[in-house]
């Protein structure tokens, strides 16, 4: 599996934390609302309200070119992020431990042109999951959560194992410098 550190989440990387995909949406995925948008800009030239439908064509179309270059998607050995950086800062994130489902999406052209939709279902969190809409090649975007999914469930934890106090004998994570009991410092 190849590691890419170009990218980083303006969150910035945990300690071992390493991104295994980035990617944006693809502006091909968005083929329906680019070719609606020229449709009704060509509108425009219908005397009376023609340039109304040339407004909402226009609007369409950089709703749409926005949106492709403000979203960012991430996938690291530990979460799973998406971020959208145009102006203002949303960022959707969830540990892999979180994600219950991978629902992927993707439709005739989609098929065609090799972009659809990753659903990330996440449990836990105050939302119901993370969207990559529009992503290359769909199907290596869900092996990979698969795939870190598993390895990050297999991964030993520091905070799950334990040690005990030279003084007193109680149960310590290997975390703790203090025993919570005695007060005793931990080597």
């Amino acid at each position: 599996m190849r590691f890419m550190t170009a990218v980083v989440p303006s969150t910035g990387l945990k300690e071992d934390e390493k991104v295994l995909w980035s990617g944006k949406p693809r502006l091909t995925a968005f083929i329906g609302r680019l070719i609606l948008s020229v449709i009704l800009i060509f509108l425009g030239v219908i005397p009376v309200f023609g340039w109304i439908l040339a407004i909402i064509g226009l609007a369409i179309l950089i709703y749409t070119i926005l949106k492709v270059r403000g979203n960012t998607y991430l996938i690291t050995n530990m979460r799973v992020i998406r971020e959208y950086r145009l102006g203002g800062r949303n960022i959707e994130e969830t540990t892999l431990d979180h994600v219950t489902d991978i629902v992927l999406h993707q439709g005739f052209l989609g098929r065609i042109f090799n972009f659809g939709t990753v659903h990330i279902h996440t449990a836990g969190t105050g939302f119901i999951g993370i969207d990559f809409e529009g992503v290359k090649d769909p199907m290596t975007v869900r092996g990979t959560i698969i795939n870190a999914k598993d390895a990050y469930r297999h991964k030993p934890r520091l905070e799950y194992a334990v040690r005990y106090c030279p003084n007193c004998g109680a149960q310590l994570t290997l975390r703790e410098n203090f025993c919570p009991n005695c007060g005793q410092k931990i080597k």
